[in-house]
């Protein structure tokens, strides 16, 4: 026996070195053992004090179990804070004669891994998690109150081969993993509906039929989600914004035809005086002008208002739709952004008619100027452009100023 062999693996050795199958009786283990072919190991279990009652005719030794020596797996599942994790050091089960630090471990071994990783989702998924004298409950509160207690022995130690598609395809997936979890709670709560409290060991048995339930479950939710429906309510969410873009310029159609009117006004109403001065007549054209261009003004913000209320409904919309179908977004982008372009030609035709009623009101100017005082038509013409464009210039202020706030706020 080389230096620095603990407890553990000295017992393990006199087990494996033993006659006769090795049991454990009353807190000992029982080796038998040859004083000639194991007369080095019994003087290593005198040196480490481990050896206890001289050989008896037969060759049985009594031993002091080690703290991690083990009979079997059960025996491991006494203290309950184990059956959650492996123990943070070596450890050997004496039935299937493997010790943790070797390889290949034994198939209950690797079942038990299973449910340890099993238990870690389901209690990722839980509502609540509560420990009570080392022992764990978790608590689901889906349209009832359902306790799973986790307990469970060996028997419940079945294979969970469809383990990594319950990880990767429902509890930690990245599509619909929300509304995942939300069947999986609910296929939980039905299947122990009115129980109120089950061991986590029902649920290791159970294993299968709640993931074909699961299966089946969320096959329902995605026929009701399907591409094709998907499509279907992209379709007419384009058609209802396009429509709705378009009704902020059809609204104000009628008021439109108001703007020739008033240039056939001022053309046709407005005259020249002899000698040339300020005319009732004209003055109350031209203030007919700047109440048209006023109420205009304000018609067209009331829509630009409104425009903008649809686009930042359509950018809400884009935003849900990516994040709820992130997979299937890139075939369905060009929608978006063709209401998007429609988007800005609306706004562009609202500039186009600001300025239309801006120029009336320019003409108009002018021709009260020529009409009125003793000015060149060049001259005139300056003066109702800088009165033509002055309303445009504050809109342009104004919307300045709102994408300031905006990117401030």
């Amino acid at each position: 026996m080389s230096e620095g062999v603990t407890h553990l693996q000295l017992a393990v050795h006199a087990a494996r070195e033993s006659l006769e199958p090795a049991y454990i009786e009353a807190g000992y283990l029982k080796v038998c053992l040859s004083v000639t072919d194991h007369a080095d190991l019994i003087n290593h279990l005198r040196e480490e004090e481990l050896f206890l009652h001289d050989i008896d005719p037969e060759g049985w030794v009594e031993i002091p179990k080690p703290a991690l020596f083990f009979e079997n797996i059960n025996e491991l599942f006494r203290k309950p804070q184990r059956r959650r994790n492996e123990p943070d050091r070596e450890y050997y089960l004496l039935d299937v004669n493997w010790l943790s630090t070797e390889e290949e471990p034994p198939l209950v071994v690797e079942r038990w891994r299973n449910v340890c990783h099993f238990l870690e989702l389901v209690g990722e998924v839980a509502d609540h998690q509560f420990e009570r004298q080392n022992e764990l409950e978790l608590v689901f509160l889906h349209q009832e109150k359902l306790v799973i207690e986790v307990k469970f022995s060996s028997s419940d130690l079945v294979s969970l081969a469809c383990l990594d598609e319950l990880e990767n395809e429902f509890l930690r997936s990245d599509t619909h993993r929300e509304k995942k979890i939300s069947i999986f709670r609910s296929v939980l709560t039905e299947r122990y509906k009115g129980r109120g409290r089950v061991n986590f060991g029902e649920l290791l048995r159970d294993f299968f039929r709640l993931l074909d339930s699961l299966r089946n479950n969320y096959d329902l939710f995605v026929s009701e989600f399907s591409f094709e429906n998907i499509k279907s309510q992209v379709e007419r969410d384009k058609l209802e914004f396009t429509t709705r873009l378009n009704k902020v310029f059809s609204d104000i159609q009628n008021q439109l035809l108001a703007v020739p009117a008033a240039l056939l006004l001022v053309g046709s109403q407005m005259e020249k005086t002899d000698p040339i001065g300020w005319s009732l007549k004209n003055v109350v054209i031209w203030l007919g002008a700047v109440v048209f261009a006023v109420l205009m003004e304000l018609l067209i913000r009331n829509q630009r208002n409104t425009l903008q209320a649809v686009k930042n409904e359509m950018d809400l919309q884009k935003m849900i739709f990516k994040d709820h179908h992130r997979a299937i977004y890139h075939k369905f982008k060009d929608v978006y952004v063709e209401l998007g372009q429609r988007f800005r030609h609306q706004r562009n035709l609202l500039w186009f008619i600001r300025c239309l009623v801006g120029a009336a009101l320019g003409f108009t100017t002018s021709m009260l100027a020529v009409y009125s005082v003793e000015v060149s038509v060049c001259y005139a013409v300056l003066i109702g452009s800088g009165v033509g464009v002055a309303p445009v210039v504050l809109a342009l202020f104004n919307v300045y100023q709102c994408h300031r706030k905006r990117r401030q706020g």
